[in-house]
């Protein structure tokens, strides 16, 4: 134990007194870490991994978009430190449009730290909703990034075109879409096809993503 002097100044006198020793308790105490262990599993965005799988889990179509909202905060994090991607890629699968997008959108944030499942992510493309389609193509282009090579990047270049969709008329989100994610691969190795498709294409959407796109790659 130790004395603080405290000054008398009704009297000029000096003398010790015994500090109150609760108050002083955080003295020893150590700091907590912003990351810290909870049993055998690390607090990760303030939950552990069986508490982002239960959100993961829910019946509740909301709280499921609302986890897979947050853990696409968390990017890469959420992809090295919780090893989600394989449960994030089994929600492609799920019977609401909204968790499919939402799963999507998750994906693309975690970026090249998800690129082995870049191709299985294709099968989205053909989706019944216009939406998943949409965001599977952009989370695509984010997933593969620019080390993806010609034959995956040849995927959204053939996307550019209306008459591209094998039969099906391809709408202007899915034609901006897939501008979108050339552009993130950065494959500038398609400019020709971009370029080609700006002398055609007549929707302001898609125009201002394929000149986009030519930004990105600066030309």
């Amino acid at each position: 134990s130790f004395f603080l002097p405290h000054c008398d100044r009704s009297h000029g006198r000096s003398y010790s007194v015994l500090p109150n020793m609760c108050a002083m308790s955080w003295i020893s105490k150590p700091v907590r870490p912003l990351i810290r262990e909870v049993g055998q599993e690390p607090l990760v965005g303030g939950r552990t991994r069986s508490e982002w799988l239960m959100g993961l889990a829910s019946p509740d179509v909301r709280v499921k978009c609302q986890t897979l909202s947050e853990i696409g905060e968390l990017g890469d994090v959420a992809a090295s430190a919780l090893d989600l991607v394989p449960d994030i890629m089994s929600m492609l699968m799920d019977g609401a449009a909204k968790v499919r997008c939402a799963a999507l959108a998750a994906l693309g944030s975690m970026g090249e730290m998800a690129a082995g499942e870049a191709k299985a992510m294709l099968a989205l493309l053909h989706d019944g909703s216009l939406e998943v389609r949409c965001a599977a193509i952009r989370a695509f282009g984010l997933v593969a990034g620019p080390a993806a090579g010609p034959e995956l990047a040849a995927e959204p270049a053939a996307r550019l075109r209306p008459g591209a969709g094998g039969g099906a008329k391809l709408s202007t989100a899915e034609r901006a879409a897939a501008a979108e994610a050339l552009g993130a691969m950065r494959a500038a190795a398609f400019a020709g096809e971009v370029r080609a498709a700006l002398r055609e294409e007549q929707d302001e959407e898609v125009l201002v993503a394929l000149l986009g796109t030519l930004a990105k790659w600066g030309d």
